[in-house]
Parts: structure tokens; sequence; C-alpha cells
């Protein structure tokens, strides 16, 4: 009987083993995130599996690399933590991947590095790219828990307020006061919700991480006022020396409570690291403007590798970077 031997597709096809990520998969993301040092909140163990609100996230790990991919009308995008030496043959095998689903592949989330790496060996194929929507402000943890000098003269105001007015307790989120954070997120969607897809998102990204804490290894913490929560924030650990957070949540007719809520938050919880990085603006202009009243560090952008062929970007949102 003869020998078969395979092909070249189905030598692709037996590396290219995509999986429906879920709660039961964080064990081994964990273990290959743990030594990175990616500060793009995409790569902290939560972030992915949290906003996957159409379900769509699935994971492979590829000669040494962890890949994320999320399929789409028109593309397949592949968010890829960090490159190891052999990158550009894992690349190929996503190419080869995209288009046999007939899409077109776009690798999000780059480090400037990656993105240029990419430029070098497809000077024609791609074009990279950055949306300052998706840049992560990240923050130095003794700025946020001093709030000292002239710049943070009016968050201080807002805790010397705070603290004068009312009557509150920090506590660190446990299992013990988990269903009072969902109990007063449930009152904050009452008050707050527009109705939009965004906000309902949100809100189901928050009941998952709440409901699945501990599986999440998440760190948390709550404000009381009068014996009732009135605030809380949860986030995780993302390098040896950064925390992102996630959420923060407050009763927004209370003044100095955000303020506090992460003043306290960071104090308590956060003083074994030297950063913070606190996600994007998603391109709404007040909540860039918050952010940016807390004058971060580092504005940190993320890139994109873009099909040549596929470049549909809004210039005012978008803009193409020559790497060359």
């Amino acid at each position: 009987m003869p020998h078969e031997t395979e092909n070249s597709e189905q030598k692709v096809e037996k590396m290219l083993k995509f999986k429906k990520m879920t709660l039961e998969d964080i064990p081994v993301v964990r273990k290959y995130l743990q030594g990175l040092d990616n500060p793009a909140c995409e790569f902290s163990v939560g972030n992915n599996l949290l906003w996957d609100d159409e379900d769509k996230l699935e994971f492979a790990l590829i000669r040494d690399h962890l890949i994320y991919r999320t399929v789409e009308e028109e593309e397949v995008r592949y968010d890829i933590p960090c490159f190891k030496s052999n990158f550009k043959d894992v690349l190929k095998l996503l190419q080869s991947d995209a288009k046999k689903l007939g899409k077109n592949a776009v690798f999000a989330y780059l480090s400037k590095k990656m993105a240029e790496q990419i430029k070098a060996a497809y000077p024609s194929d791609y074009e990279i790219c950055c949306n300052r929507d998706h840049s992560d402000y990240i923050y130095n943890v003794e700025d946020m828990i001093g709030l000292k000098g002239k710049k943070y003269h009016k968050k201080k105001n807002h805790v010397n307020y705070f603290e004068k007015h009312y009557n509150f307790t920090y506590e660190k989120i446990t299992k013990e006061n988990l269903s009072e954070c969902l109990k007063m997120k449930e009152e904050w969607m009452a008050e707050y919700d527009d109705g939009s897809d965004t906000i309902q998102i949100e809100s189901n990204a928050i009941n998952l991480a709440l409901n699945h804490y501990e599986d999440f290894q998440f760190v948390g913490g709550l404000i009381r006022i009068d014996g009732v929560v009135r605030a809380f924030t949860v986030g995780e650990r993302l390098t040896d020396d950064m925390f992102v957070t996630h959420f923060e949540k407050a009763d927004e007719s209370i003044n100095g409570l955000y303020t506090i809520i992460n003043q306290q938050f960071t104090e308590h919880e956060l003083s074994n690291y030297k950063y913070v990085n606190r996600e994007d603006d998603l391109g709404i202009e007040g909540l860039r403007q918050a952010k940016l009243s807390y004058h971060p560090v580092q504005i940190y952008d993320k890139y994109e590798a873009i099909t040549v062929k596929r470049l549909d970007l809004e210039p005012s949102k978008s803009y193409i970077l020559n790497l060359s």
C-alpha cells in the first residue's frame, strides 16, 4: 500500500487549531501571558473574554505564539501579544488561514516595534495604521495615590470635599461583598442606561467579571457611604509593574465619588505596582478629557497592519504611518 504524505494545506490545518475561548481556558492563557511585558490592555487575561459580546473570540498556540482570532464579515483580526524569532512563519500561516476563510487578514493591537517588523517583512502588502481612540492611558501609581502638585489641585479638592461631607469606608472586594457590587451595578444601570449597545455590552462584561471574579483572579475595591456600596472598581495584573483597571462605577450624583474610589483603590491595592493602565477612551470626548485630567505618563498607541486593498479608514480617527 503506498505511503500517503500530507500536502501543505493539510499541514497548515493541523497547526491552525483555533478554538472558542472560554473560562476554562484562562489558566492556559495566563501561563503564556505571565512572562510577557506588553502594556496593551487587550493582553490582560480577562480583557478579551469580558468584551467578547458577540461570542466570536477564538485562540490558538501556534509555534510558541499566542494568537487571538476574531472572524468578522470582511476580515479576520489576529491579536498577538508578542513576536518570537519565527514570527514570519506564523504570519504566513495566518495569512493562509484568512485566505481559506475568504477574508483579509488584519493584525491588531501591535506595538510599534511589531508594526515595524511586519512592514519590513511585507512592505507592499500592508499599511500600518493607528487609531487614537484605542490608545491606552498609563499613569504613575504614586501620582494617583498622592495627587500632589498644582496639576492635581482640583482632584485633591474633590477628595477633601468628599472626606469632609461623607461618612465613608473603603473595602477590598471579596466573595462576601460581591453581591452588593452587583446590586449597585443594577441600580447604576437603572439610573443611567441610555438604551445604547455600549451600555448593555458594559453591563454584560461587569456581570461576567463579578460572577467569575475568582476565576479571573481580579482585584477590586469599593466605597461604602453610611454602610451602602456606592462605588466599586475592578482590574487585574497586566505586567510585573503594571495593573490594568477594567471597570469603575460610581453614583454620579455624589460629588467626588469617582475621584475617591480611584485614589483609595490605588492606595490600598496597587502600591506594589509602578504603573496603572486605565484603558482607552473609545473616542468619547468626555471620557478622553476625564482621562487626560489625571495626567498620564504615557498614552500608549497600538497599531494595526491592514491589507492595502482594505484601507477604508476614517481620516479623523486613523492615520497611516510611514515606517519605511
